[in-house]
């Protein structure tokens, strides 16, 4: 039995199209651990962990040093709590700039836009910035 080409060609294209979908998806970790070592996985490191006792709103966080500047590194229950943590933020912090990656169910906060960009590129999640008012 012969296909058209036509068939045959959008028999693959819908292929390829399926095959990049599952990359586009960030990964969930059960902890902020998990989060470095899948970035230091993707050749960034991010130095010196320290878990933060008793996080809020997270099941775990710690700090480490990305490009010799802190980041915060949270993982939450839902992949909604972590969506949900741009806007918890900036009301924690009032006038302050909030910029951040969001990822599955967790987020890095970073100082500046390099840092978010490097965690992309690596983990994906998208950064979110949410200027001062």
């Amino acid at each position: 039995m012969r296909f058209p080409k036509t068939a045959t060609a959008a028999a693959l294209l819908a292929a390829v199209v399926l095959a990049g979908c599952g990359s586009d998806q960030p990964a969930t970790y059960d902890k902020p651990e998990d989060v470095v070592a899948a970035l230091a996985k993707e050749g960034v490191r991010c130095a010196q962990y320290t878990p933060i006792p008793e996080p809020q709103n997270a099941v775990g966080r710690g700090s480490c040093n990305l490009d010799g500047k802190q980041v915060i590194v949270s993982v939450y229950a839902t992949e909604a709590d972590a969506e949900g943590e741009p806007q918890r933020k900036r009301q924690l912090l009032g006038g302050m700039d909030v910029r951040m990656v969001v990822g599955g169910n967790w987020t890095i906060t970073c100082v500046d836009d390099g840092q978010c960009g490097r965690v992309v590129e690596a983990i994906g999640g998208k950064t979110v910035t949410l200027p001062k008012p």
